[in-house]
């Protein structure tokens, strides 16, 4: 299957694809005699495994550790430690969000409360 199939069918830029590539989360793809990828349905398994490790929040450098990993006994520790690292980065940046959102909601409520005082509402509900 072509860079173009593969990027239309999982919704991934072919610069992305190419960038996997390079960076050895994907790959090497075997090109057709004219130079053009030629993705196996293996490459297709790995691009999905990808853009499913992507959705869960994973980092490249997580991915790329995660697929290093071999698949012989006691490498699952290794992969479970990877994606709980994830988890607490995750977690981190999910706290951090939740500081922002409640920061916001202080300054609209305090803007709020300003407009009132000046009666700059005209009378208006602000919907925020």
């Amino acid at each position: 299957m072509t860079i173009g199939k593969i990027s239309y069918k999982y919704k991934v830029n072919e610069s992305t694809l190419r960038f996997y590539e390079k960076i050895g989360i994907l790959g090497p793809i075997r090109k057709d005699i004219s130079g053009i990828r030629d993705y196996s349905s293996e490459d297709e398994k790995r691009v999905l495994f990808i853009c499913e490790m992507k959705k869960d929040g994973l980092s490249l450098n997580a991915i790329k550790d995660y697929l290093s990993v071999s698949n012989e006994e006691g490498s699952y520790l290794k992969r479970v430690s990877i994606l709980s690292s994830e988890k607490d980065l995750l977690d981190k940046k999910i706290e951090e969000m939740i500081e922002m959102r409640n920061r916001l909601l202080k300054r609209i409520s305090s803007s709020k409360e300003f407009l009132s005082k000046k009666n700059l509402y005209c009378g208006k509900e602000l919907s925020i």
